[in-house]
């Protein structure tokens, strides 16, 4: 239930105050997060399989991203994804500790592992398990939120 009202969220803001009724589609196991881009596609991130999946908006299945792992094309537990900037769609990955960029086409593009930079970071400055991501349109700032230190 908790997804499908964000799905209508997503569905409303990006088809410009028209709201369609799809009726419901994909099979998840955890739908923790939803992210719409370029006006057609939906994207949605399942927190138990670790998988990033794109639909279209008559909700056929175009493709998938991830599963179980550490490897650049794997996921544990991507709380977030945005895909608003029309470009990419950028996923927050916790437990790897990173951020992903991956193309529309979900074929992965570029890593950020906060574990290489928490190194050389002060105490203070670390951050721990990624939560949430957003991209403004720019595609150059992002918002991030840490649940390992709470901010």
């Amino acid at each position: 239930m908790k997804f499908f009202f964000l799905f209508l969220i997503c569905y409303s803001y990006c088809l410009s105050d028209t709201l369609i009724h799809l009726g419901n589609f994909g099979t998840f196991q955890n739908a923790v997060s939803v992210s719409c881009g370029r006006e057609e596609f939906v994207f949605v991130s399942d927190l138990s399989s670790n998988l990033i999946y794109k639909f279209d908006f008559s909700g056929k299945l175009l493709s998938s991203f991830g599963g179980t792992g550490l490897g650049e094309n794997e996921l544990n537990q991507p709380y977030s994804i945005d895909a608003t900037n029309g470009l990419d769609v950028i996923v927050a990955d916790c437990r790897n500790n990173q951020l992903k960029r991956l193309d529309y086409n979900l074929r992965f593009i570029q890593l950020f592992s906060f574990n290489i930079y928490n190194l050389t970071a002060e105490p203070s400055s670390k951050i721990y398990n990624p939560v949430s991501v957003s991209v403004l349109s720019t595609g150059e700032i992002f918002f991030l939120f840490d649940a390992g230190l709470y901010r």
